[in-house]
């Protein structure tokens, strides 16, 4: 889609065990001490060995997890119950605003124009790239500002290692069997994250179910397009300090599903960007977003420095900056380790309110 060309993302992926080691290490992502106390408290916890072994042997268990698992289960899907899944174009959650009709002679918005090209996500050994690739991408893209495209007449404690989980495959035929609706998935993965962080913790933060609108402008102030979340990761007394995004979709992993997130975490910037971003322009910041689609979770990390911020805020920059989407899964549901290792990382991560 072209309106997601002029977001300027980068994208590349990560295994589920990449995020445990960076976290493990205290070294990246997470602090150390912030590690230890995730680990050691779920890792002493009754109710959370429980549910552990429940994911194994199918063991009943009484506590907070019992409501979690049951929704978990929820989300896998049932041998001899498929279900088709199509989008909802009424349940669109990042709209874009048309401009008015008009002749141009901007040759980005003439009928001749070549189709825009969906860029496909890179392998987690390519996060290192390149000024050369980086100025093509600029060339490609041209001088286009951040504004709605014109509409022309033409075109109105380290657990074992994680187990490898490939998500379906174009050829699989049940790749778009889903989970009957959205919110089934939404409140296992909300119960889940509140499950490991609000009961136990003298933190002020909670994972709510709130789906907070973020809108980008452009230069003029005119709107380019809002963007709803499923939920976020706030601050429980004022309930305004957004920390992390939650996204979640009842069918299997899609490339359109990335394109979203991208916009909403670029939007999300663009509301609230990083206090003070302008006074320390080579600062990298990092934010999070947590996604389930059907029964397999996923952390993307955001990178992005203050002419990104200035660019997606419409305002003049200096440089072409990007924002670095790398998506770390799939973690299973129905996988003990993966869960374990999850639990471990979102706990910490809730606590901390940030990415280091």
């Amino acid at each position: 889609m072209e309106q997601f060309l002029l977001l300027r993302i980068l994208h590349d992926d990560g295994d589920a065990d990449d995020l445990l080691q960076a976290c493990a290490t205290g070294k990246h992502l997470v602090a150390a001490k912030t590690w230890e106390e995730a680990t050691t408290f779920l890792g002493r916890l009754k109710s959370w060995k429980e549910y552990l072994a429940s994911i194994d042997n199918g063991s009943q268990h009484e506590g907070i997890f019992t409501v979690v698992r049951h929704y978990q289960l929820s989300t896998l899907q049932k041998a001899g119950d498929p279900i088709e899944y199509e989008e909802d174009p009424t349940q669109q959650k990042v709209i874009f605003t048309p401009r008015p009709v008009r002749k141009t002679n901007n040759p980005f918005a003439s009928s001749n124009r070549p189709a825009p090209v969906t860029p496909t996500p890179g392998s987690r050994h390519q996060r290192k790239q390149d000024s050369a690739s980086i100025s093509d991408l600029d060339t490609a893209m041209g001088n286009l500002e951040m504004t709605t495209p014109d509409t022309t007449e033409a075109e109105a404690r380290t657990p074992s290692p994680l187990e490898q989980i490939s998500p379906a495959q174009d050829d699989n035929p049940n790749k778009e069997k889903a989970v009957e609706d959205e919110q089934i998935v939404n409140i296992a993965l909300l119960i889940f994250l509140n499950a490991i962080t609000v009961p136990y913790t003298k933190g002020t933060n909670e994972w709510s179910p709130y789906r907070c609108p973020f809108v980008v402008k452009d230069a003029g102030g005119n709107k380019v397009y809002e963007a709803r979340v499923d939920g976020l990761l706030r601050d429980k007394a004022t309930r305004t300090q957004t920390k992390a995004l939650v996204e979640v979709k009842p069918h299997p992993r899609r490339d359109t599903t990335r394109m979203q997130e991208a916009a909403q975490m670029a939007a999300w910037i663009s509301n609230y960007p990083p206090p003070g971003y302008e006074q320390d322009p080579k600062e990298v910041y990092k934010r999070l977003l947590v996604s389930q689609d059907k029964q397999m979770i996923y952390v993307s990390i955001a990178s992005f420095d203050a002419e990104y911020v200035k660019y997606i805020q419409g305002k003049p920059t200096s440089t072409t900056s990007l924002l670095s989407m790398i998506e770390y899964g799939p973690f299973d549901v129905g996988i003990k380790r993966h869960m374990e290792a999850l639990g471990f990382i979102m706990r910490s991560f809730s606590i901390q309110g940030e990415v280091l």
